[in-house]
């Protein structure tokens, strides 16, 4: 998601001046002005129900920000900064804070409505976190109503949409899963499973939400770097694999061989520790890599980002200057992905959609360099250091058939770009075949 859910005060200069040319979607809509202020009219009724329905629909489409004093043209694409009236700022920002906290059921924990000043121009930011306790319902003159944004612009919700966000609120499962490790004494979940119950994240029948609330938690259970990659069909089916089938293990065991079809990093999953539930089953050694799959189609891979990533360094310098292998950067993902095309295949899923997550947590002052390792002009002392927040979370929605290495090439592209690269310097990739050729 653009600019990964950070605080505004975060958010850069160029960052902001970016936004001229960008096209409004899911989580990002420009707007010229909210008039909510002056004589109660229908008019200003209809103003403040329009800006209650933009932050709700939002919030209940996983969170973004909406741009006020930037103008859009006819096709939704920012052209302008327009300012705001200083005299106005202050009160305007309070107001949209006190509308949303008053109309808005259940409020939004953590909205941000701030002001930045930007070419000259003063602007004002609102932020909506990605939150845990959808649907959000707009409450105002005795009317409710329950939004959701698209790609296209917000719409009503559903009655299947509504009853599914109840159904799957992440909070009170997580209160419950709770609940059920204090009954059993248990203080902390052990790592390299997810810190809340299988079974909540097997029933959450949304891919977004599954996806979000996996890497989440995966995020809060770590104090070390670590990389998290997952994927997830965008309409997951608690039942959809059977898990005590043995084909299932023989899955695993099979598409982890020593033979580099799926990349080399996949070599570090021990096979010969496998632990199963109803609802999971993973494979490895949680302080050097594990991969789970759950019963509703979801896998993830993690691993320490350790002297092992960043191969070809010695203690010394990965202590003082950790430098990521393009090798491990590249084949991490890629192979990842090519397994969970076989998985795919193997277990005959079907879907037109498909979530795809992948984090490098606490990497604020790694270094990865530009180019093929093997090239004659590869040179380490050219690698860019990342010095954005702790995190680098990158979520997709993958429409049609799911191609492993094009969906790799487009997340390494975003992961590329967070250290200041671009997709040319990315190595391995065949151009004309749309294939990695990792050599």
């Amino acid at each position: 998601m653009l600019f990964d859910h950070r605080p505004i005060e975060q958010l850069t200069d160029e960052e902001l001046r970016s936004l001229i040319g960008r096209r409004e979607n899911e989580h990002i809509e420009f707007k010229v002005i909210y008039n909510l202020s002056g004589a109660d009219s229908p008019a200003l009724n209809e103003e403040k129900y329009e800006l209650l329905k933009d932050v709700a629909s939002m919030a209940n489409a996983g969170g973004g920000y909406i741009f006020v004093g930037v103008r859009a043209n006819e096709k939704s694409i920012a052209v302008k900064f327009e300012s705001i009236e200083n005299k106005i700022v202050e009160r305007l920002k309070q107001s949209i804070s006190a509308l949303c906290v008053d109309h808005i059921e259940e409020r939004i924990s953590g909205l941000e409505v701030k002001d930045r000043s930007i070419e000259g121009a003063t602007i004002i930011v609102i932020r909506i976190p990605n939150s845990v306790r959808i649907p959000h319902m707009v409450k105002f003159l005795n009317n409710t109503h329950f939004a959701r944004r698209y790609q296209e612009g917000k719409r009503e919700m559903s009655f299947a949409e509504i009853r599914f966000s109840f159904s799957s609120d992440q909070t009170e499962r997580r209160l419950a899963s709770i609940e059920q490790l204090l009954l059993r004494g248990v203080s902390k979940a052990p790592t390299g499973t997810d810190c809340f119950s299988d079974n909540s994240l097997n029933e959450l029948a949304d891919g977004k939400a599954l996806a979000n609330s996996a890497v989440e938690d995966f995020v809060k259970r770590h104090d070390e770097p670590a990389l998290y990659i997952g994927v997830v069909p965008r309409h997951p089916i608690p039942t959809l694999i059977d898990l005590s089938n043995k084909l299932v293990s023989d899955f695993l065991q099979a598409y982890t061989n020593e033979d580099r079809e799926l990349g080399w990093n996949m070599q570090i999953v021990s096979r010969k520790r496998i632990n199963k539930s109803s609802a999971r089953i993973s494979m490895g050694e949680p302080d050097v890599a594990t991969i789970s799959i759950l019963a509703n189609g979801y896998m993830s891979f993690q691993t320490p980002l350790n002297g092992r990533f960043c191969w070809g360094q010695s203690d010394e310098e990965f202590k003082s200057r950790p430098r990521f292998s393009p090798y491990a950067v590249v084949e991490f993902a890629v192979s990842f992905l090519r397994m969970y095309r076989r998985f795919i295949d193997t277990f005959s899923i079907s879907d037109h959609e498909w979530c795809v997550v992948i984090c490098y947590h606490k990497v604020n002052g790694y270094f990865l360099a530009p180019g093929h390792p093997m090239s004659p002009f590869y040179d380490s002392g050219d690698a860019k250091m990342y010095t954005g927040s702790d995190d680098i979370l990158i979520a997709d929605l993958v429409s049609g058939e799911f191609i492993p290495d094009v969906i790799g090439y487009k997340l390494l592209s975003r992961v590329y770009e967070c250290f200041g690269l671009t997709e040319k310097n990315i190595p391995f990739f065949v151009d004309e075949q749309s294939v990695f050729d990792i050599r």
